[in-house]
């Protein structure tokens, strides 16, 4: 119940981070426009999207081709990855655990405050977390029974993995290794049936640059190569930040689930030696390290070990305090269906925080039976890749960029998004009907709204 609640209230909000415009866009133009082998934003930007796998886009456009293409349709896509983890978490923990701990570790997956946050705009991360997740349960108990089955599901996983976020699927195997090499069964490898899955996520790959090479858009592989694996991966983007960076940002923005997480690593190490505990280690330790070895680092590339983390974390309190799963359960299993029903009537937020000038802009110009085609931001004065891709999401207007006053005038179903200091002179001012919107953007300054009595363009005097 808290789960839904928290990962999907008031879902129906206009407004993204500018990459959730972006992804939402491509999904839909899958589902709506047939973009399915090539991501589409627009003809001017993005007209084939090759910065990533466009496994994502194919089911969040068959998520929207079932329920439809919209803000609430787009967060519950992302939220669903979320809940699907944090449910498998729960599920399998319960076969291996006591249940208790179960819904500790579960309790603590979703109250992670950057996955709440991400999980609230489509993303590719969230995929990849509940695909990681599936590999890495489905290794141990192919590590613990020693079953075909359970290697060929851990291959599949896997592929579905690489086929979402590409090198990021490298992880499932690289843990493996590092947590047989842990527990001295290097020979395991030995067998053929994990040689097996590897090939088979390798397989599952492979339909994605096979459909391009079909398709006559092998090249498309090619930009995402140079891009991901030469661009980011190699070179990290000329971009290198402090390897301790992800520990600072897990200590500012997980703080208490992280610390708990840190004293089950240490507990397990000096008394309790669970052996799931050590594996559950071992994919933190190694994931974290190679993540920060990397000079670019954003904080979503975390997303695949929030469910491990919960895990260490409820393993942390119960070591610490062993009467906690009762005790806890005792006292959630009242205080989560009233934290459900509060948070539903005074929610977290019931306002669009994204963009709301646009959002305002666009309820005046639909008022006023205005149709505009084309937005052109004006010597950088607005965001332009979060205009860009919301224009894409919501309607495929065209969004460009000016430093020059060149045409401007002579734009038909236009919008000119321009500093107040640079507007002075386009236009005669008599000629337009003004409106003013709330104070929003750059400085709080009230922004002004011209729209033209006979021309068709309007200009915003931010």
């Amino acid at each position: 119940m808290l789960s839904c609640v928290l990962y999907f209230q008031f879902s129906w909000l206009e407004g993204f981070f500018q990459d959730g415009y972006l992804y939402a866009a491509l999904g839909k133009n899958a589902a709506e426009k047939g973009r399915w082998l090539v991501p589409h934003l627009t003809p001017a930007w993005y007209s084939e999207f090759n910065d990533h796998t466009n496994f994502t886009f194919i089911l969040e456009g068959l998520f929207f081709k079932i329920f439809g293409a919209s803000y609430t349709t787009a967060r519950i896509f992302a939220g669903l990855f979320s809940i699907f983890t944090g449910l498998s978490v729960y599920i399998f923990l319960g076969t291996i655990k006591k249940k208790n701990i179960a819904y500790l570790a579960f309790l603590f997956f979703i109250l992670i405050p950057p996955l709440m946050k991400k999980s609230r705009f489509p993303n590719i991360d969230l995929p990849l977390m509940l695909f990681f997740t599936g590999a890495m349960f489905s290794y141990w108990k192919a590590y613990v029974e020693n079953k075909f089955s359970y290697w060929i599901l851990c291959g599949f996983f896997f592929g579905l993995c690489t086929l979402t976020k590409g090198p990021m699927g490298a992880l499932v195997p690289i843990v493996i290794f590092f947590h047989l090499l842990s527990e001295k069964s290097i020979g395991r490898l030995l067998s053929k049936w994990p040689w097996l899955g590897l090939f088979l996520g390798f397989l599952i790959f492979m339909i994605w640059p096979v459909s391009l090479h079909l398709g006559d858009k092998f090249y498309i592989f090619e930009r995402w190569f140079e891009f991901t694996i030469l661009g980011s991966i190699m070179k990290s983007r000329g971009v290198s930040e402090p390897w301790y960076t992800y520990i600072v940002f897990l200590l500012k923005n997980v703080n208490v689930i992280f610390l708990l997480c840190l004293v089950g690593i240490y507990k397990n190490l000096k008394l309790e030696k669970d052996s799931f505990i050590s594996f559950c280690s071992v994919i933190l330790v190694t994931v974290l390290g190679l993540l920060s070895l990397q000079g670019l680092k954003y904080s979503n590339y975390l997303i695949p070990i929030y469910p491990f983390l919960a895990i260490l974390a409820a393993f942390g309190i119960v070591s610490l305090w062993k009467n906690a799963q009762d005790r806890l359960m005792n006292v959630f299993q009242y205080l989560i269906p009233l934290a459900a029903v509060i948070l539903l009537v005074f929610p977290l937020t019931s306002k669009t925080r994204r963009d709301p000038e646009i959002t305002k802009l666009k309820e005046i110009l639909k008022l006023s039976s205005r149709n505009v085609s084309k937005w052109i931001v004006y010597n950088n004065s607005y965001p332009f890749w979060s205009l860009a891709s919301k224009n894409g999401f919501e309607d495929g207007s065209v969004t460009i960029t000016l430093e020059k006053n060149d045409d401007i005038e002579n734009c038909e179903e236009c919008i000119v998004l321009i500093k107040d200091e640079d507007s002075s002179g386009l236009s005669k001012k008599e000629e337009f009907s003004s409106y003013y919107l709330e104070a929003f953007y750059l400085k709080k300054k009230r922004v002004r709204v011209y729209l033209p009595r006979k021309r068709k363009i309007g200009i915003i005097s931010i």
